[in-house]
């Protein structure tokens, strides 16, 4: 049966407890790697791609490349939100 991490914290009540043993090992595994430096990344290229296109994605790529923070990334996160064009998240990560 599909599972999405979403489903599993919202049945056990927002924690992994109580959830069979080999869904609770899977989720820990994928909240793990999407709290990594590397998943936190993963997931704004993702999202950037899909707000504002691949190109962009890629742009964004290129400008993290050389290292962030985790708390640079949450502002990253924010942006691609607040932000109307690709040209403006652009221009912010020009920015810092």
């Amino acid at each position: 049966m599909p599972w999405s991490l979403e489903g599993l914290l919202a049945r056990g009540g927002g924690s992994l407890a109580g959830l069979p043993v080999e869904n609770r090992a899977a989720a820990t595994l994928r909240l793990q790697v999407a709290r990594t430096p590397a998943g936190l990344l993963a997931r704004l290229r993702r999202q950037t791609m899909i707000r504002f296109g691949t190109a962009a994605a890629d742009s964004v790529s290129d400008a993290l490349r050389g290292g962030t923070t985790e708390t640079e990334l949450d502002r990253i996160d924010d942006w691609i939100v607040e932000c109307g064009s690709a040209d403006e998240l652009l221009a912010r990560l020009r920015a810092g």
